[in-house]
């Protein structure tokens, strides 16, 4: 029976802000009404709605262009000087907008804006529900989705170096003195350069994209995924407060569950259905509680990588081409004990923990070298 994975914390990521892609996701409330409606109807709308930004007035539903009365044109006495039942919506002081679909790109909403000229109309979004954009919130949108593009991988379009670097950084300084702690799994796919040999750099990018996909797939949600070049993927995560005995047994169903995800190919195109999939290994570490160090935490988990990158892959039973994991002795296992007191190492391909409580609570576990444990009751 496989173990759960860990549940972790929802830190933000740094350096890529989430940006729609879609124009609906960041429209404001509004409300359509007639040109013909009597102006006091849509006054009182302003004025008893407090979330509703904007009214789009269009007789036409269907049109490409169409009016907006918004909420920072309202004046309170606006009331008293249309409250006439013979003021229409029309008599209002409206602006010119333009109609896009909720689903329509940022990039093309605002290529569709730029057209028209300065200044920029404001954008109405039509959709199950009405919204309304402000030219200066699309175009705003728009520059935070290409800078956060810098920030991301090319090829498979995750998180890349810099972000990386970012976010393990404001991680590290978030646990410091809470119960959490760090995790990092290390998974590099071996082999991409004879994709690229054979099949061309094109299709060693799909595979690469690929196995970065399965990865994603994967990963407990608020975990961190990037590639930091080649066919190295790291994944971070913030453990919540754990029992010491339940760690190394959580890291390693997390890195079990990675490894499984990234060594089978589960879709690819039909004309590399033949490339060899890459061999993947992995490593993984763990910060102590409440203490972790961004130059020693992803380096713990990549530097059983360097030392057995020479070393034959261990036979797959998920197939000829799937990846094999790192196996250490148990000198090895003593010699990462040695690193450093403030990061637990966990080292991958040793023994599986044990599962019974009167185990968890006798032996440690042998997957799991860890510091000392300040906070198991003695």
């Amino acid at each position: 029976m496989a173990r759960p994975l860990p549940s972790f914390v929802e830190v933000p990521v740094v350096g890529a802000e989430p940006t729609s892609a879609a124009l609906g996701s960041i429209a404001r409330p509004a409300r359509l009404v007639r040109s013909g409606a009597p102006a006091s109807h849509a006054v009182r709308m302003l004025r008893d709605e407090p979330g509703l930004q904007a009214l789009v007035v269009a007789d036409d539903p269907q049109a490409d262009a169409v009016s907006a009365l918004t909420r920072d044109r309202f004046r309170p006495d606006l009331g008293r000087e249309f409250g006439s039942a013979f003021r229409k919506v029309r008599h209002l002081s409206t602006s010119p907008a333009v109609v896009m679909d909720a689903d329509t790109p940022l990039l093309t909403a605002a290529s569709r804006l730029a057209e028209h000229g300065s200044p920029l109309p404001d954008v109405v979004v039509r959709g199950q529900d009405w919204g309304w954009v402000p030219a200066g919130d699309l175009l705003d949108h728009l520059v935070r989705t290409f800078r956060d593009a810098a920030a991301c991988d090319a090829v498979s379009g995750v998180m890349n170096r810099d972000s990386l670097d970012l976010t393990l950084e404001a991680w590290c300084s978030s646990i410091a003195h809470t119960p959490n702690r760090l995790v990092a799994v290390v998974l590099r796919a071996e082999g991409l350069e004879v994709v690229n040999e054979i099949a061309g750099r094109a299709a060693g990018d799909v595979v690469v994209a690929q196995v970065v996909a399965q990865i994603v797939t994967a990963a407990p949600p608020g975990a961190f995924v990037g590639r930091v070049g080649g066919g190295e993927i790291v994944v971070l995560g913030v453990l919540p407060d754990t029992p010491p005995h339940r760690v190394g047994s959580e890291v390693e169903a997390l890195r079990q569950a990675l490894m499984g995800a990234a060594s089978t190919p589960t879709q690819l195109p039909a004309h590399l259905s033949r490339v060899r999939w890459p061999t993947v290994r992995s490593g993984a570490s763990v910060s102590a509680r409440g203490s972790a160090d961004p130059e020693r935490v992803v380096n713990d988990a990549r530097m059983y990588l360097r030392e057995l990158s020479a070393a034959p892959a261990a036979p797959n039973r998920r197939g000829p081409n799937a990846g094999a994991d790192l196996r250490r002795t148990g000198d090895d296992a003593r010699r990462g004990g040695r690193l450093g007191a403030r990061t637990h190492k966990f080292l991958t391909g040793v023994a599986a923990p044990p599962t019974s409580p009167q185990e968890q609570d006798a032996t440690p576990d042998k997957a799991f070298v860890p510091a000392p444990r300040e906070d198991r009751p003695a």
